[in-house]
């Protein structure tokens, strides 16, 4: 009966080390899992909301440009309005003006 005991404690050591590793281990897997979960949790937030957050700053950037460039022919247009106007309306006045204002500068250095 001795014999038996001995190797009944010694099962039974056995049995609390292996539960004391199982326990161990168990919450070393736990802390992983969360661990995992946080991470996985984390890149699949991280990924979308940076991308996002990339592509309204690139959206952003481009209304700002058609906005800036919108302006830019605009006013290109408007100011080639007002050069036509005055192109149009400049050379029988300026034709006028040289043929009265060279004539006389002419036959002065021709004199």
């Amino acid at each position: 009966g001795r014999e038996k005991q001995v190797l009944v404690d010694e099962l039974g050591r056995v049995e609390k080390e292996l539960e004391r590793v199982r326990g161990e281990h168990q919450e070393e897997l736990e802390m992983m899992m969360v661990q995992i979960i946080s991470v996985k949790g984390k890149t699949n937030q991280a990924v979308p909301n940076s991308a996002e957050i990339y592509r309204k700053k690139m959206l952003a950037m481009q209304e700002h440009y058609e906005k800036q460039i919108l302006e830019l022919v605009s006013s290109n247009q408007s100011m080639g309005r007002q050069g036509d106007l005055v192109e149009a309306g400049t050379p029988e006045p300026s034709t006028k003006k040289k043929k009265v204002t060279f004539a006389p500068i002419v036959s002065r250095a021709q004199a």
